[in-house]
């Protein structure tokens, strides 16, 4: 990726966060409540028994109602927890049993860790600052989510959750940059074509 547009994801990086500082907790619950709708009547929610599910922070979509349909229809629920330069994925019973982990970001106490099993197909809900419609993903920075998603070899569908006022015309992206396979948000699901 060139220097243009390394700067063009700063730029976008530090609008968007500037953006999603004014969120407050209500209206990013409401959002998830919608969001949550629009998720479990995809043909994929019914057919996974897995969940991979960010817990949000402050500035973005809560995903409680997502969370909490993923319980009531015996879903396995995972959520992330930072382990070094990598993000595992851990077993989550209940959003009871969190404790702060990297960046203060809530994560799972100990549990058992996501293990891929053949054939299975898990929904990765995957957070981010900016969303395109072709797949593009903006995150914070760091990777975490890319690393994750080129290690998992495909076997997944992976859902960027935002805001609408997320979604830019594009995202600029580099090699590593992975590409969702949907955009959810509050007001609608977009199926990305390859």
């Amino acid at each position: 990726m060139d220097a243009g547009s390394l700067a063009e994801k700063d730029t976008l990086r530090r609008q968007h966060v500037s953006i999603l500082k004014t969120l407050d907790s209500f209206d990013a619950e409401r959002a998830g409540r919608s969001a949550a709708r629009l998720l479990t009547a995809l043909l994929q929610w019914n057919d996974c028994p897995a969940l991979l599910c960010f817990l949000s922070i402050k500035g973005e979509i809560d995903t409680s109602a997502i969370i909490a349909a993923a319980f009531t229809g015996g879903k396995s629920v995972f959520a992330p927890r930072v382990e070094g330069s990598r993000l595992c994925f851990y077993k989550l019973d209940t959003t009871k049993d969190l404790r702060r982990g990297a960046f203060g970001v809530r994560e799972p106490a100990a549990a058992a860790k996501y293990l891929p099993e053949p054939g299975v197909k898990p929904l990765v809900l995957c957070p981010g600052l900016a969303f395109d419609a072709a797949g593009g993903r903006l995150g914070r920075g760091r990777g975490y989510y890319d690393r994750f998603l080129a290690g998992a070899e495909r076997a997944f569908t992976a859902i960027g959750v935002c805001l609408d006022c997320q979604l830019v015309k594009k995202v600029p992206l580099a090699a590593h940059d992975y590409r969702m396979d949907y955009i959810l948000t509050p007001a609608k699901l977009i199926t990305v074509t390859r």
